[in-house]
């Protein structure tokens, strides 16, 4: 009698035991795909801030330029391009910050 209580209870742990592993690798797979997806997120988001920061660097010279050359633009003229330029390159500077923390996390996040 008592040996096949202990049968039984080995018999459910066994069962238990399966039925964890299988979630466990449920969750494994899981983790590898969110994995993955964070890698190809997070060098979407490294390529745009790539292009961001060359596209910053082209303003800032062409700003610099307009700023040094010796084109005899009206001044109304002139300070609306440099207003424009000076809005588009904060605005982008604000986006790169914003992309480089994301990619923080998901380094973070891939690290654990």
């Amino acid at each position: 009698q008592e040996k096949k209580i202990i049968e039984k209870q080995l018999f459910e742990t066994q069962l238990l035991l399966l039925r964890e592993q299988e979630q466990h690798s449920i969750l494994q797979k899981n983790m590898a795909r969110k994995v993955e997806d964070w890698g190809v997120e997070r060098e979407a988001n490294s390529q745009l801030v790539e292009g961001m920061a060359r596209e910053v660097n082209t303003l800032q010279e062409q700003q610099a330029e307009q700023a040094s050359s010796g084109k005899q633009m009206e001044q109304q003229d002139r300070s609306e391009v440099f207003s424009d330029l000076t809005a588009r390159i904060v605005e982008m500077q604000t986006e790169m910050k914003q992309l480089r923390e994301e990619n923080r996390c998901h380094c973070r996040l891939q690290g654990e």
